[in-house]
């Protein structure tokens, strides 16, 4: 097998997996996946939408790339999956009904949505969570996953565009110091723990909940709520630190960890964690 096949299989399999874990994770919180209909915007390769597709009534699959949105009907096809519906569209433009989802999964995409929108980054993400809000039926979930301006690698080093120190900067000079290295606007912003929970406020979200992921929420193998008192406690997370370990999927686990538990012990986490997954609600 060629080396970009084996990419696409590897990539493929991650995303299965990764949305396994956060079926599992939404299911603990809030019982939501039997019988429902779920919004996966920014599809991908359709991993996620597909180990989703297992526990819900139906998903409605958002992508606008040609790439990917032909790769999500061959794996539609191949899989024998006939609870998936793709629309390949920009999620800001799709043909979506308000009130008709009981579930949005906004998984590593609400930072890449302004790319080819006009206007303000910000404004454009606020725009997408206020859609995201009008999709919901009342009673419904957002799902939101994205990394924290503020861990202390990213401030180094851009995680999407690698740039150094645009995630520090003030918007205005990250835009100079962006189109100074690299041409181009800084338009995939990442937000802080309080700036998020502004932003969904904003949308119309009448609560929401700020989670850790271990490690990271690309793969929530755990996930502590860091608005719950005794988050902090290593004995309540003992069986998550276990399984981040045992499933071996990434370098220096052991540092990793260690990161972990200390921004836990000097409550420290909602300023310097890796990323958040938010948890918004539509009530009714």
């Amino acid at each position: 097998m060629k080396n970009s096949e084996t990419n696409k299989l590897s990539s493929w399999l991650d995303g299965l997996n990764r949305g396994e874990m956060m079926a599992q994770f939404i299911m603990r919180e809030t019982g939501l996946l039997k019988n429902k209909n779920i919004l996966d915007i920014g599809a991908g390769g359709g991993g996620i939408s597909i180990a989703f597709a297992k526990h819900c009534l139906k998903v409605t699959a958002v992508e606008p790339s040609d790439e990917y949105a032909g790769i999500i009907r061959e794996r539609i096809k191949n899989g024998n999956v006939n609870n998936i519906s793709l629309i390949q569209e920009p999620f800001l433009s799709a043909r979506l009904a308000e009130n008709s989802f009981d579930l949005i999964l906004l998984n590593g995409v609400l930072e890449w949505t302004a790319i080819n929108e006009a206007g303000d980054f910000e404004n454009v993400h606020q725009r997408v969570l206020s859609r995201a809000f009008s999709l919901l039926k009342n009673g419904g979930v957002l799902y939101l996953g994205i990394e924290n301006r503020w861990f202390p690698l990213n401030l180094l080093w851009d995680p999407h565009v690698s740039l150094p120190f645009v995630c520090m900067l003030p918007r205005k000079i990250a835009d100079f110091v962006s189109y100074l290295l690299a041409g181009r606007l800084y338009k995939t912003p990442i937000y802080s723990y309080r700036k998020l929970k502004g932003m969904v406020g904003s949308a119309g979200f009448a609560g929401s909940t700020v989670y850790m992921p271990v490690i990271n929420y690309q793969y929530p193998c755990g996930v502590i709520n860091i608005e719950e008192k005794g988050y902090a406690c290593d004995r309540q997370n003992a069986g998550i630190y276990a399984k981040y370990k045992n499933l071996n999927i990434d370098a220096h686990p052991d540092i990793k960890l260690f990161y972990i538990k200390t921004i836990l012990a000097l409550k420290l986490a909602k300023l310097l964690a890796k990323s958040f997954i938010v948890l918004a609600y539509k009530n009714s």
